[in-house]
């Protein structure tokens, strides 16, 4: 069940918005962010009203992973992401995917009607990575 309930992010937010207004919280979509991190890091710069700094040129894409998996800090040292990231996770029968869109479904509809927004997290197909 713990397993589960990880997964319920409104429950989450829920308690997030116990301490602080929505409008101090910032939603990264993580799907966008592994496509395009810049994008998503200069929405948060906006968010924050900080100056932007973060360039395309900051991340190096490895073409195998199909991922961004290294990136330049600000000092200009380069950090590699650990060599997990980007591996293929092992396949669940579909009937596995169809009780999990089905547990999920209420909680998600829920969070997105919370931040005003949707993402898609539906079925995930046979190709699907992420980490």
């Amino acid at each position: 069940d713990i397993f589960l309930t990880d997964g319920v992010y409104m429950l989450i937010l829920n308690e997030v918005y116990r301490y602080f207004p929505q409008e101090q919280v910032h939603i990264v979509y993580a799907e966008n962010f592994i496509k395009d991190p810049v994008d998503e890091l200069n929405q948060l710069e906006d968010f924050l009203g900080v100056p932007k700094v973060i360039t395309r040129s900051m991340f190096i894409y490895n073409n195998t992973k199909q991922l961004f998996t290294k990136f330049v800090r600000l000092d200009g040292s380069i950090h590699v992401m650990k060599y997990t990231k980007g591996r293929p996770h092992p396949q669940l029968e579909d009937i596995f995917y169809d009780k999990l869109h089905e547990f999920y479904k209420p909680f998600n509809e829920k969070l997105f009607a919370m931040i005003g927004k949707t993402f898609d997290w539906n079925y995930r197909g046979k190709n699907y990575t992420s980490d």
